[in-house]
C-alpha cells in the first residue's frame, strides 16, 4: 500500500480557479491499482468541503475586514473569540506581521482583480520595512508597538527568515524588485553573520 497526498483546494463564489488550502494536505492510502475506496473518497470529499468553507468563508473574509490596521499601517492581529480586538496589548511582531504580507500577497497573486488583497499586502510590507528593517546595520527588529516605534531589537533569525518568504511571495505577487532586494539582503546577512562555519547550521540570533 502506498500513501496518496490529496491537495486540498478551494473556489470563492467570484472566482473560477480554485485555491489551495494553506497547510491542508491529507494522505490516503492508495490501492494496488491506485484508486481510492469509494467510502474514503467519499469523506474526503467531506472533509475537503468543510476545510474549502471554512478557509473561503472564514478565515479569508476575518482577516481581510480586520487584520489592517488603518491608522498605523501593518496588521492588527489579536482578537478575542467574537472577533472584537484585545486592546491590552496591540504591540507588532515581525512573525504575525510578515505571515499576512505573505498571505495577502498570496491571495492577490491568485485573484489580481481583487485589489483588496494587494492593497492589503502592499500597506503591510511598507510598513514592515518602514519600522522592522535595521536601517542602519541591516537585519529585522522582533518587536514594534503599534505606531511602529521600536519595542525590541533582537533579530532572531526565526524572523529573518519569515522575513525572507514574506517578502518572497510579495515579489511573486507584484513582480516589484525593490522587495526583493530586502530578502536578498537578508539572506546575505544570515549567510554571513549567522553560520556557525565550526559545526554547521546557523546560530540564533543576528
Amino acid at each position: 500500500m502506498a500513501l496518496l497526498p490529496v491537495c486540498l483546494t478551494t473556489t470563492r463564489p467570484d472566482a473560477s480557479l480554485p485555491m489551495p488550502v494553506p497547510g491542508c494536505i491529507i494522505w490516503e492510502k492508495q490501492g494496488q491499482e491506485g484508486t481510492l475506496d469509494a467510502a474514503r473518497s467519499q469523506r474526503l470529499a467531506q472533509i475537503r468541503e468543510r476545510i474549502s468553507n471554512h478557509f473561503a468563508e472564514g478565515i479569508v473574509p476575518f482577516w481581510t475586514q480586520r487584520g489592517i490596521d488603518h491608522q498605523y499601517g501593518g496588521y492588527l492581529t489579536d482578537y478575542d473569540g467574537d472577533g472584537r480586538l484585545l486592546a491590552g496589548d496591540t504591540s507588532k511582531y515581525i512573525v504575525t506581521q510578515t505571515r499576512l504580507i505573505w498571505a495577502f500577497s498570496l491571495f492577490h497573486q491568485r485573484f489580481p482583480a481583487d485589489k483588496r488583497y494587494e492593497q492589503a499586502a502592499r500597506q503591510g510590507v511598507d510598513f514592515f520595512i518602514d519600522h522592522f528593517w535595521d536601517h542602519q546595520y541591516g537585519g529585522w527588529f522582533w518587536k514594534v508597538q503599534r505606531d511602529g516605534a521600536i519595542v525590541d531589537t533582537g533579530k532572531v533569525v526565526y524572523g529573518q527568515s519569515f522575513a525572507i518568504y514574506a517578502l518572497a511571495q510579495y515579489y511573486l505577487a507584484t513582480g516589484e524588485q525593490r522587495w526583493l532586494g530586502y530578502a536578498n539582503q537578508t539572506f546575505d546577512h544570515l549567510q554571513q553573520y549567522c553560520v556557525d562555519t565550526a559545526r554547521g547550521g546557523y546560530y540564533e540570533n543576528l
